[in-house]
């Protein structure tokens, strides 16, 4: 919709689309447009400047292709596919990118066969872009590709700019990234987004260049939806520079004070979903029909015959035409000049009567006046109500009712009347009460109301019938027809750039538009479809290039029993791989040659695959060392409790498992600079993560597994670290990161959250930990720090205690620390990780029970309660982690029964003790943190 002036473009449309009329889509597949754009400029207000630049190039190219019409040569753009990935059903099959650039080509030539549904005006408006993509064959250092490369990144479940992975140069390709999810401050779903060029001129912006697609709204085959398969074809529109048909903003529907800068599509609000009620909106259009009577018959004579001569309204616009009023099977002129009026009706009134009861005729439906409403192509028109006056003569007929075309002309409108000389009877039959001669009635009104006439695209037609006359050479008038209404210009629903479900075409100003981007410098568009660009890109020749396959796998899962399956998934890129071949250290079977095998290993440890693929043009080899770690029969570590300070780094390195789900450059590595309680820690350089003014490092997940260890025994287990954290975001609202727990018993495979448990318990304010998650600021100890950050004290130190669950003798037991960061992370510290059980002992045969200390951890006292059987005495001792007896007490029992210890902790250093019990028949150890 163009105006007389041309609006600034909007930054970055982050844009979504369901668009084929497979299905309905459901309300709530929105845009971030404006939150993208008050983003971006906030960062850089210089884009206002590059909008209003690029439009004075677009309009001036425009102007330059209307005058060399017959230079229109197909234009062909390089296309790469970043499939971004968490080996999950985002990774999609080859065959299904091929049917995606399938439908982009045949959209972009029109040559989709729903193109016949197009409605009237616009049929005449279709354009063929000219512009066709290809799968690039060589990449940016020109090796041999099929236009497809997949990257495993958590990037996938939030779609951010983060997920824009190793972008290939914006001015030979055009990168299309898809991912599993586009998280979005809108209130609906997103399938995917792009930027205008100007929005991504300069080096930093240049990175955000490309389109970012959902998994499942791509082509037909595989993961996608046929109902979203046009998404593409959407968000390349954008990306050669052509904005909603609505303008800006992130929700249609709403306004239509926007601008698409385009001539051709007319103004309109935008719509979503289904098509019917959008086929024929002309909100941003309509014009009232006048209040004053549009059929006055001011030309009728005596002779004028069976048709009104009097000139009909000419509506603005030509939306609508109104035909003439007409007479059928009545007298063959008018009685009197300047009202509509005509003899020849159906008989069945009695003299004056006044009862309709007796009433004995019924409506001839081939007696009766006409009118027609013709709407323009490409217009439409909503129709509300009739009025007009009527007049009998004194022995005319006494009924009469008005139907429309919309039923076939088989029942009456709803009808009222205000004057009291008129009744409305059932069935909305109009009734003259008394007899009139002198003065024409007013009144009559003929309610419209309904869909029936709502938002109409063919001619409605309307009939007044009389009958039930008192003689045959009664007179039956109407006189100054009113209609209310609207009418007005229909918007381009079926338009590529709008919301519907019915997307199938552009228009040939949009093509003008995108062209147009094609030809100028702004973001390197112009280069995309040059032969040399081509030719470097592989995309000029025709024929087919083959390249080797690249070998690539991954296991289902990271973790597993001895003999247990694990399933292993075949990810080779960049060719069709015709046979596979796989062999398994320790496994069962040892080799294989099936696409995606299950396999059993049958001793513990890291494990050793190796996959070679083949294709058409050669095969590749792939071994992953490492690849899935299985827990030996026999656990890792038997020293329940377990106290680990990350002092002994062979005890790190050979026993813990960091993993960098992300292949970042953070990772979970030990440090022996800086710790709780002496130099030695577990350090995550969550600072190292991507922060740039316009990618951060949210979603990056990193975890730190621990050895597996048996519970054959021990009961009321729990878990107790001390971490640190900072943040580099000052601001509340962008601290999101999030440190989770969760534990295993069945070797790694599955993991459960700890979900009860206490951050800083014996505090002032201690923080409930629900879900297993320590998460925003509840997450920071140590503030903001905008460089790496080191703690400098234990006050930058948090304590964290988890209640562990019951879960028998299982020998498997893992848990795991998992860090999710948010826009802004820093580093994060993890240190004292211990593990307390109670050895269990049966009561029946022991000296005492039931021992508790409390309160647990202890800054200045704790209390020993226990219960003892025999009064046998019990030796108690307090032993630091060097082994040393700290204290020792051999309280004197007088009675069986429960007994009480006050232990002052205040003289004590900080840090871990074991409270050692021990009797004739009966030991028992547990932990105490003193803080």
């Amino acid at each position: 919709m163009k105006k007389l002036f041309y609006l600034v473009f909007a930054l970055s449309l982050v844009s979504v689309l369901s668009v084929q009329k497979a299905s309905a889509q459901s309300r709530g597949q929105f845009c971030a447009t404006d939150e993208v754009r008050r983003e971006l400029i906030g960062r850089n207000p210089f884009l206002l400047e590059a909008e209003r630049v690029n439009e004075e190039l677009i309009q001036n190219a425009i102007l330059e292709m209307r005058n060399n019409r017959d230079e229109e040569p197909v234009l062909v753009i390089p296309v790469v596919f970043h499939i971004i990935h968490n080996y999950g059903v985002e990774n999609i099959p080859d065959e299904q990118i091929h049917s995606a650039m399938e439908i982009l080509n045949r959209d972009f030539r029109a040559l989709n066969e729903d193109l016949s549904e197009v409605v009237p005006m616009f049929d005449t408006l279709i354009a063929d872009p000219k512009i066709e993509f290809r799968l690039a064959t060589k990449d940016f250092m020109g090796n041999c590709t099929n236009g497809i490369e997949r990257i495993p990144s958590m990037a996938t479940y939030t779609g951010s700019m983060a997920a824009k992975l190793n972008q290939w140069p914006r001015d030979r390709y055009l990168n299309i990234w898809v991912v599993n999810n586009i998280t979005s401050n809108g209130p609906g779903q997103t399938l995917g987004y792009s930027q205008l060029p100007p929005n991504v001129v300069g080096d930093n912006n240049a990175r955000l260049d490309g389109i970012v697609v959902l998994y499942n709204s791509l082509g037909v085959v595989g993961q996608g939806i046929p109902s979203r398969s046009r998404t593409l074809t959407h968000e390349v529109g954008h990306y050669l520079n052509l904005k909603h048909t609505w303008g800006d903003g992130n929700e249609p529907g709403i306004t239509c004070d926007g601008t698409d800068a385009v001539d051709d599509t007319p103004v309109t609000k935008g719509h979503f979903g289904g098509c019917a009620q959008h086929l024929a909106d002309f909100d941003c259009t309509a014009i009232s029909l006048p209040t004053t009577p549009i059929y006055t018959f001011d030309d009728v004579t005596p002779s004028t015959g069976l048709v009104d001569p009097t000139p009909v309204y000419e509506a603005p616009n030509n939306d609508i035409t109104l035909g003439s009023f007409t007479a059928n099977g009545v007298s063959a002129n008018p009685v009197t000049s300047g009202t509509f009026g005509y003899s020849n009706w159906g008989l069945g009134a009695a003299d004056s009567l006044t009862d309709p009861a007796q009433l004995t005729g019924s409506i001839n439906t081939s007696k009766y006046y006409e009118f027609t409403i013709y709407p323009t192509p490409g217009r439409a028109m909503t129709l509300s109500s009739i009025t007009f006056n009527v007049r009998r003569s004194l022995n005319g007929p006494r009924s009469f009712a008005v139907r429309s075309s919309q039923n076939l002309f088989a029942s009456n409108l709803s009808s009222t009347s205000t004057n009291s000389r008129v009744q409305v009877l059932a069935g909305n039959n109009f009734f003259f009460r008394e007899d009139t001669t002198s003065t024409l009635l007013s009144g009559i009104l003929i309610n419209l109301a309904g869909s029936s006439f709502n938002r109409l695209t063919e001619p409605v037609t309307f009939r007044i019938y009389a009958w039930n006359s008192e003689e045959i050479d009664g007179v039956f008038e109407v006189d100054n027809v009113i209609i209310t209404g609207s009418h007005g210009q229909i918007a381009n629903s079926q338009n590529y750039m709008d919301y519907t479900d019915c997307t199938m075409m552009f228009t040939e100003g949009q093509k003008e538009r995108m062209r147009a981007a094609l030809s100028v410098n702004t973001a390197g568009r112009n280069n995309l479809w040059t032969q040399s660009n081509r030719i470097l890109t592989g995309t000029w020749d025709d024929d087919v290039v083959v390249c080797p396959p690249k070998a690539d796998f991954y296991a289902a899962q990271r973790f597993a029993c001895p003999n247990t399956p694990v399933q292993f998934f075949d990810n080779s890129t960049n060719a069709t791989v015709t046979s596979w071949y796989w062999t398994f250290q320790d496994g069962q079977p040892a080799t294989s040659t099936e696409q995606n095998p299950v396999v059993m290993f049958t001793s513990g440890g890291d494990k050793t695959v190796t996959l070679t693929v083949t294709g058409a043009a050669g095969e590749d080899t792939k071994e992953i060392q490492n690849v899935v770690r299985i827990s030996s029969t026999e656990p890792e570590f038997w020293d329940i409790p377990l106290s680990e300070n990350f002092d002994d780094p062979w005890r790190f390195w050979a026993l813990w498992v960091p993993i960098n789900i992300d292949n970042t450059p953070s990772s979970f590595q030990r440090v022996d600079f800086v710790g709780y309680s002496n130099n030695t820690s577990v350090r995550l350089n969550a600072y190292d993560m991507a922060v740039t003014p316009i990618s951060t490092g949210g979603g990056a997940i990193d975890e730190l597994v621990s050895p597996s260890f048996s519970m054959q025994g021990l009961s009321n287990p729990s878990l107790s670290f001390r971490y640190a954290y900072a943040t580099q975001s000052p601001d509340i609202e962008n601290i999101t990161d999030k440190l989770a727990v969760l534990y295993s018993t069945d070797c790694g495979a599955t993991w459960i959250p700890l979900s009860t448990g206490t951050v800083n318990p014996g505090t002032a304010n201690p923080i409930p930990i629900s879900g297993g998650t320590i998460s925003g600021l509840n997450l920071v100890s140590a503030g903001h720090y905008s460089t790496p950050f080191v703690p400098t004290s234990q006050n930058d130190w948090n304590y964290v205690h988890l209640n562990f669950p019951n879960v028998g003798s299982n020998a498997r037991v893992r848990f795991k620390f998992v860090f999710t960061a948010g826009e802004f992370p820093n580093n994060l510290y993890i240190d004292d990780v211990n593990f307390n059980a109670t050895v269990g002992v049966d009561e029946l045969d022991s000296d005492f029970y039931g021992v508790n200390l409390f309160p647990n951890p202890s800054s200045t006292s704790t209390t020993l309660v226990y219960n003892n059987r025999t009064m046998a005495p019990v030796q108690i001792s307090l032993v630091d982690l060097s082994g040393r007896v700290v204290k020792s007490w051999t309280p004197n029992i007088s009675a069986p029964g429960q007994q009480t210890l006050d232990i002052n902790t205040a003289e004590l250093a900080k840090g871990v003790y074991m409270l050692n019990m021990k009797s004739e028949s009966s030991t028992y150890t547990m932990r105490l943190l003193v803080q």
